[in-house]
């Protein structure tokens, strides 16, 4: 303590009397006078005005309307913080060792060149009752107030102040903008919404200790979401406990992401498998985290899809963290998961088990669908498996996911379009005959089934089914998660059934009529199937080359009548002929 200054008039022991008081304190790790030359680890200059009101025969110490300023600096290059602490008394009764403060005003212009400039002006008015002997303390009518509409109010009993202080009360926040306060303390956000994050209030009693905080019984408010439930934490962040419920949440808002919210909601695969450096966990605060949260909201919207009534149940402990529960309302359907993410080590290790049931295909093909068109499927999709991955960023995700799907569709249909029709026009024009039936204008099928494996982010299928009254289709193929690149090859063929969609000569029983979907998920829709003509005429050869024989080509004419003129419309002009020009050099 240097520079000590103290002055005072008309000092008596029985009214009131001005003070000033002036120092430099300065801190130093050693008092040694080498160290003593150095520059201090901290510097304050403090001031004092009041007037002292003493009570010597009770042991009676008082400040009226006292005003105690500081300005602090760490180092020789830090920022200076200032303090200034006003009560309009401050009376300390030595005897019983109490103190009590009057209308505080503790007020403080804190400074940070790394995130943000100028000073951070904040202020907390508040009263105090504190018994040294009892060891309690009161901290009556709290009010912080600060820039961006921060206000929050409360009160805090707190006992057993000297040996484990614990503590209990109530504290509401005001409606404010969080968005600049996570700025000030060197979190960037890049939200979806622009507007994320700027309506948050809350309020709830408070309860703790000097190693965690409690909120037995909160309500919170995020922009358009409530949410009510309890909320637990350790102070050094070895535990995070939570049972809370929501009425709605679209997380999509809080995407990191520079378009839009709507934006935000189209392209889902593109959005999802998009390569990301950044990491989605913190690795070293899980590897040593407690997790107990319970979560249930009305409505849930991710990614552009809506859950319905979802529930998540997260336990953990060890480094090691359990999705033990996750159901909800999907599409007039139910989804379900259970998983893992062992984070013991620098690598995390993921595991998930989702299933799905009954759900609505056409909507949830719509909702992921970048445009905003009729899906051209419906049916009812069934989807269980088992993954596995490994990494923290979404393309080692991506690149070492690994496992197996098992997928059905019930009650499906390809809308707008009847391969059943097509075909048996087509057959008919190999038979040379027509079709007169009446038609539905969509594809509906009995079966499609499909079994997926995943290796290191490939995922194939040799063994997809679909069958139609008369028909089956099957084919294989598969899609690149990381590019997004998918090949796929189908076969379609007539089957002779009694719900046969036509009558097919046994020898065209055998007839593929072969269609390959490729291409990439960005690409046009409607650039990525088409009719697969090469593989077609090959087949038409190799079925008339059997079945002729020794035919003459005028015999072959003679059958095919029309039929492939009337091929040119439908896979192409200049198909038919290169079909007769092969048909000839082969049968001669």
């Amino acid at each position: 303590m240097q520079q000590l200054n103290i002055s005072g008039s008309n000092v008596n022991p029985l009214r009131a009397f001005p003070l000033k008081a002036m120092f430099t304190l300065t801190k130093h790790n050693r008092l040694d006078a080498e160290v003593l030359e150095r520059t201090p680890d901290l510097t304050s200059e403090i001031n004092l005005e009041t007037r002292v009101r003493l009570g010597l025969a009770d042991k009676l110490f008082a400040l009226e309307n006292m005003a105690l300023t500081t300005r602090t600096t760490q180092g020789a290059e830090g920022e200076p913080q200032q303090l200034s602490l006003k009560a309009a008394e401050f009376l300390a009764r030595v005897g019983e060792q109490q103190l009590t403060i009057k209308e505080g005003l503790l007020e403080t212009g804190l400074r940070n060149a790394d995130n943000w400039q100028g000073s951070l002006a904040l202020a907390l008015a508040f009263g105090l009752e504190g018994d040294w002997q009892a060891q309690t303390a009161q901290l009556k009518e709290l009010q912080l107030t600060g820039p961006d509409g921060l206000r929050v109010s409360g009160h805090l009993n707190i006992e057993q102040l000297r040996d484990a202080p614990k503590y209990r009360g109530q504290l509401t926040a005001a409606p404010f903008t969080l968005r600049p306060w996570l700025a000030r303390a060197g979190v960037t956000l890049t939200t979806a919404g622009e507007a994320a994050l700027s309506d948050v209030a809350m309020t709830s009693p408070v309860e703790g200790d000097t190693e965690q905080l409690s909120l037995p019984s909160l309500s919170l408010v995020v922009d358009d979401s409530t949410f009510t439930g309890e909320l637990a934490a350790a102070l050094d962040g070895s535990r995070l406990a939570f049972d809370l419920a929501g009425d709605q949440l679209d997380l999509d808002r809080y995407l990191p992401g520079e378009a839009t919210a709507e934006q935000a909601s189209r392209g889902l695969l593109r959005k999802a498998f998009a390569q990301e450096s950044n990491t989605l966990l913190p690795q070293s605060l899980l590897s040593g985290l407690a997790l107990e949260g319970d979560l249930s909201v009305d409505t849930l919207i991710f990614a552009g899809l809506t859950f319905n009534k979802p529930r998540l149940q997260l336990r953990g402990d060890d480094g090691v963290h359990r999705l033990t529960a996750f159901e909800s309302g999907f599409y007039a359907g139910e989804l379900s998961a259970t998983g893992q993410v062992d984070a013991r080590e620098s690598i995390l290790e993921w595991s998930l088990s989702p299933t799905i049931n009954n759900v609505q295909m056409a909507p949830l093909i719509e909702a992921i669908s970048e445009e905003e068109e009729a899906s051209p499927l419906r049916g009812r999709l069934n989807l269980s498996g088992d993954l596995t991955s490994q990494g923290n960023t979404r393309e080692a995700l991506i690149g070492n996911l690994n496992g197996a799907l098992n997928a059905r569709l019930n009650d499906g249909a390809i809308l707008n379009t009847n391969i059943s029709k097509q075909m048996c026009e087509l057959v008919a024009q190999l038979e040379g005959e027509g079709t007169l039936r009446d038609w539905h204008t969509d594809t509906r099928f009995e079966r499609f089934d499909a079994t997926f494996q995943i290796s290191n982010g490939l995922v194939k299928s040799d063994d997809l089914l679909i069958t139609l009254p008369g028909i089956d289709v099957r084919g294989e193929g598969e899609l690149n998660l990381a590019s997004l690149n998918f090949d796929t090859r189908a076969n379609a063929r007539l089957v002779d059934t009694a719900d046969a969609a036509c009558e097919v000569n046994p020898r065209l029983e055998q007839l593929p009529l072969p269609v390959r979907c490729e291409g990439n998920f960005g690409d046009e829709r409607t650039e990525w199937c088409r009719f697969d003509r090469e593989m077609f005429q090959t087949a038409v050869v190799d079925l008339l080359r059997n079945e002729a024989g020794d035919r003459v080509n005028e015999e072959l004419e003679e059958r095919l009548g029309d039929s492939l003129d009337e091929l040119d419309e439908r896979l192409g002009e200049g198909a038919a002929k290169e079909l007769r020009d092969g048909l000839r050099s082969l049968f001669n």
